[in-house]
């Protein structure tokens, strides 16, 4: 997707003798590089959510893991 924003930010810059042509050009190339900056951040926030995640998983398994091996050694009996 970043590949595909920098060919657009590329396609959208190319030089023209129209004025208008070249402000729209200059404000559609602002607009890519606003995105591809956009989908950079996203993209590291993405991976950083996902380590974030396998870490809490991670953390809930050996607490399940504990919890049963505790239960296996000392079994809960109901009281009464």
């Amino acid at each position: 997707m970043r590949d595909e924003v920098g060919k657009l930010a590329a396609t959208v810059s190319c030089p023209s003798t129209d004025t208008a042509a070249i402000a729209r050009g200059q404000a559609a190339t602002r607009a890519a590089m606003v995105l591809s900056d956009l989908l950079i951040r996203a993209d590291a926030r993405a991976g950083e959510l996902a380590k974030a995640y396998d870490r809490a998983r991670v953390a809930g398994q050996q607490c399940e893991r504990e919890y049963d091996a505790l239960n296996e050694v000392q079994p809960i009996r109901p009281s009464g």
